[in-house]
């Protein structure tokens, strides 16, 4: 009459029945995507802590543990455990950089949304324009095209911002610190005024030299092109409509989409000299100008140089300002005949 298991193996199949009879439903079993390496972090690499865990329901055990304490299984049989990787620790608060969840190339659908969305805003304003002008029919009329310049530039750069902000909050469920809006400090401050002033005095002699190398070959006087063309003595509420779009909002867009988007993501991809140099180029190319595209990518490469120094987009954002301020200073003010 005695029932008890003849051995330790009919022990472990009369428990593992015993237990498994318990439940209602069976459960699949837990596998592993291929690839995917249990010790390591699937996103950085680095190792991770992990633990073992039954195949048939996927419960955490202990190092010595036999038997699945939720579902009986024998797990010391071939194939009865796996291992499970667990979170990796979080980052530290004031440390290292968070790894950025976009890829750079990204950077071209954001531009191309903005450019249509610029478009889609000023063809109503293009119309609208023409009774506050007393242009009439003529689209062509002087102060017609002052004005709107005025607005197109506005209107490109805050499309550009709300652009990369909405996409990187929609698409990757990031906030503006992602993109290095942080530690908006008076220091921060003081030292993008300054780089921004170095900026602008390293533009100038980029361009001196540059025109001099130029002239040497066509043996003509070289004009520097404006990036803003305007009349000679534009309205009063044009410079106003300017010298906001370019010192307030421009800084702000530029800094966000070349630095902030596209340079922090290069940064994290390649080595720090290729991160600059591909930056600035991009920034260069996009304006346009073929004179200029060497100050510009002397500037860029200032401005990630400083982003990358101070782990914040803040100093190169009150660069930017500083240098389009000046600019603007030169071009609208004390320039004008």
């Amino acid at each position: 009459g005695d029932r008890r298991p003849c051995c330790r193996r009919h022990d472990r199949d009369h428990r593992s029945r015993v237990h498994r009879s318990r439940l209602p439903v069976v459960r699949r079993h837990v596998v592993l995507p291929r690839g995917i390496d249990p010790t390591r972090d699937g996103s950085t690499g680095t190792p991770s802590v992990t633990q073992k865990a039954c195949s048939n329901c996927g419960h955490p055990l202990t190092e010595t543990a036999r038997f699945c304490p939720h579902c009986g299984r024998d797990v010391t049989a071939p194939g009865g455990t796996v291992l499970t990787a667990a979170p990796p620790p979080p980052a530290p608060a004031g440390g290292e950089e968070e790894v950025l969840p976009w890829r750079a190339v990204e950077a071209i659908p954001i531009y191309v949304i903005s450019i249509i969305a610029t478009f889609i805003v000023l063809v109503p304003i293009g119309f609208a324009l023409r009774p506050l002008t007393n242009c009439g029919e003529n689209l062509a009329c002087a102060r017609h095209q002052d004005l709107f310049k005025a607005l197109s530039i506005g209107v490109n750069e805050l499309a550009l911002l709300v652009t990369v902000l909405l996409w990187v909050r929609y698409v990757h469920n990031r906030g503006p610190r992602s993109l290095g809006f942080k530690n908006l400090t008076a220091a921060n401050a003081l030292i993008g005024v300054g780089i921004g002033l170095a900026g602008e005095f390293l533009a100038l002699i980029v361009a001196g030299i540059l025109a001099a190398i130029i002239q040497s070959f066509t043996h003509s006087p070289v004009q520097t092109p404006k990036q803003i063309s305007l009349q000679t003595h534009p309205a009063v509420s044009v410079l106003v409509i300017v010298g906001i779009s370019v010192i307030a909002i421009t800084p702000f867009a530029e800094e966000a989409f070349f630095r902030g988007f596209i340079f922090r993501r290069l940064g994290q991809r390649y080595r720090l000299g290729w991160a600059v140099v591909l930056s600035a180029a991009i920034f260069a190319v996009l304006h346009l100008i073929p004179f200029i595209m060497l100050p510009i990518f002397a500037l860029g490469a200032l401005l990630a140089s400083i982003v990358y120094a101070r782990k914040s987009l803040f100093p190169s954002v009150f660069a930017h300002m500083t240098f389009n301020a000046i600019g603007f200073t030169l071009q609208f003010i004390f320039l004008r005949k």
